[in-house]
């Protein structure tokens, strides 16, 4: 199935690309001879276009004015979004036979995957931390088993893998958990199991990892969050509570690298994707759409990884389709509450839990 994120490249190229349109529209500066000279000289087919901008009372000029402005202006805010995120400084130190990835949750699912694409392209060392094994370790690839909900466990193992292999130059906080429950009806336990594996953990491999990168101005950390981090729908509130604190926590750090820690070629990277097929969503049907398909591990593991290679912050939101739904809090409350209930209301019969 078709989808909107796959003709967005298109318009990117075509209609918000401002070389094009700032080329189209200069053809109204041209002299009466040099449009003359110009239809004499293109294939037929094009000469009803070039009359339609060139013609003062053309609505195409309008349209084509629009689009720009919203071209250079999305051009102008990319580079803005990218100065800021990495501070304006760059970092050409990056060795990748040298690099060591640490990588939680990478026995499966989406962890894997990056596992296997960092071994397929430039097969960095990579340390997965996760409760049990994936069955078969990519190249170069090395797995210590840690709950990493504790703190304490996180500490030991981090001093082990220091001992075994150095300091580790990036942080990848993947790992991540979630349950459809209404809020009446979830657990105690379900509830805290959810932000200490989505939240607390990335304080305590943050404490673990990042003050040797720190301390030699040079690292990334990336955290795994997710579209839900914007918008909290029906049965997901333990899930898109954890994921909204996951980023607080993960701006707050950025933060603090450049203004507290004084090291701005630390590298931040958000990640925010929408429905991934992993065993998280096992139990739902199969979630393509007109506005955006369903992705897999594979997709956002090309993208982590591709983005940890340019050595540059950025927030990705995936796929692009979905960006809107970044914005929701800043929508009308009647918008941003059909959104959240899917248009609909739905009804539930299950039964509630009590303190």
């Amino acid at each position: 199935m078709a989808t909107v994120n796959d003709f967005l490249p298109l318009i990117r190229r075509t209609a918000l690309n401002p070389v094009l349109t700032g080329a189209l529209l200069g053809l109204r500066s041209l002299s009466p001879e040099q449009l003359n000279n110009l239809i004499a000289k293109v294939p037929k087919f094009l000469v009803p276009l070039i009359e339609k901008i060139t013609s003062a009372n053309s609505k195409l000029g309008v349209v084509l004015k629009v689009l720009f402005a919203w071209g250079a202006l999305r051009i102008v805010n990319g580079w803005l979004n990218s100065r800021v995120l990495n501070n304006g400084v760059s970092d050409n130190t990056y060795d990748w036979s040298r690099e060591i990835v640490v990588l939680t949750g990478g026995s499966n699912g989406i962890g894997l995957a990056m596992a296997n694409e960092f071994a397929a392209t430039k097969n960095p060392k990579v340390i997965i931390l996760d409760r049990e094994p994936a069955k078969v370790l990519p190249p170069n690839t090395y797995f210590y088993q840690a709950d990493i909900t504790d703190a304490d466990a996180v500490y030991a193992v981090a001093d082990k893998i220091r001992a075994d292999h150095g300091s580790p130059t990036v942080l990848i906080n993947n790992a991540g958990i979630g349950a459809g429950q209404p809020i009446l009806s979830i657990t105690e336990a379900n509830v805290r199991k959810t932000y200490d594996v989505n939240v607390l953990a990335h304080y305590w491999t943050t404490k673990a990892f990042v003050p040797d990168m720190v301390k030699n101005n040079h690292g990334h950390i990336v955290t795994i969050a997710s579209i839900a981090s914007f918008i909290s729908p029906q049965l997901m509130s333990p899930y898109s509570g954890s994921k909204a604190a996951a980023l607080a926590h993960h701006e707050a750090l950025a933060t603090e690298l450049r203004t507290i820690y004084n090291a701005p070629k630390v590298r931040t990277t958000s990640v925010h994707p929408s429905w991934v097929r992993t065993r998280l969503i096992d139990g739902l049907q199969n979630m393509n759409n007109f506005v955006c398909r369903e992705l897999t591990p594979s997709d956002i593991a090309t993208a982590v990884v591709n983005q940890v290679y340019s050595t540059r912050g950025a927030q990705l939101i995936l796929p692009d389709a979905v960006f809107p739904i970044s914005l929701l809090r800043s929508y009308p409350n009647w918008l941003q509450e059909r959104i959240r209930c899917g248009g609909r209301g739905v009804k539930y019969e299950v039964p509630v839990q009590r303190v």
